[in-house]
């Protein structure tokens, strides 16, 4: 696990990331020639209070620029995804499909390069927030080689999600703690052991989590399957 003192800090950075935001004004980043290669978290302090920001779930979405998502969900001519709901609701827990306020989808649920893809890929400048899809416990808060920054919150059910490569942990995050729906638990990166462009790896997962894998013995859902 990472340890603690591995973390960004304080509610200026996040203040300061969220007035950059407001100034790009774009949901579509596109990042082309950009090569951050791998890296963990920078420093970062705990704080006593977990952040929220005014930033709210999306009520649509749309592929990012210049990109085809071949294994994405329907999408209009404008790059608008079609029929997109903020919210969506599986054995009674209601998610957000979309975590990252801002952001564009860049990769979809399914068959990638010949091997399943287990969730949604998002795509939006460094640094951009990360909010829970739901109320829930953070039951994992690690770094892996594969995922990176990593965050894995039980909302109850057998629902879970997992939230990877991200550049930091939220302020206040700790595992075995609570988070509500908005909270933010981490920013977007690029954290792997191996050069990636900056996004963030969404999942929902459901099943039981007391097995000798984990979440990784959980099984994933398509987003954009479930019913609302």
């Amino acid at each position: 696990m990472v340890g603690h003192g591995n973390r960004w800090g304080g509610r200026i950075g996040l203040v300061l990331i969220a007035g950059l935001l407001a100034l790009a004004g774009c949901s579509s980043v596109q990042e082309d020639g950009y090569d951050p290669g791998p890296g963990r978290a920078p420093v970062d302090a705990p704080g006593p209070e977990r952040t929220r920001t005014n930033l709210r779930f999306a009520n649509t979405l749309f592929v990012c620029s210049g990109m085809t998502v071949s294994n994405g969900p329907r999408v209009e001519l404008s790059g608008k995804v079609a029929d997109f709901t903020a919210i969506t609701t599986i054995e009674g827990v209601k998610l957000a499909i979309n975590p990252a306020p801002g952001a564009c989808l860049s990769s979809g649920y399914g068959t990638r390069d010949g091997r399943l893809h287990k969730g949604l890929d998002y795509w939006a400048a460094l640094g951009t927030p990360i909010l829970a899809a739901g109320n829930g416990t953070v039951v994992e808060m690690t770094y892996r080689a594969d995922y990176g920054n990593m965050i894995v919150i039980d909302h109850g059910r057998g629902i879970y999600t997992r939230y990877a490569h991200l550049s930091a942990f939220g302020d206040g995050v700790e595992p075995g703690e609570p988070v509500r729906a908005g909270d933010v638990i981490g920013q977007m990166g690029n954290t792997s052991d191996r050069a990636i462009p900056v996004h963030l790896h969404y999942e929902i997962l459901s099943g039981d989590y007391r097995t000798p894998k984990g979440s990784f013995g959980l099984t994933p859902v398509d987003p954009f399957g479930l019913g609302s």
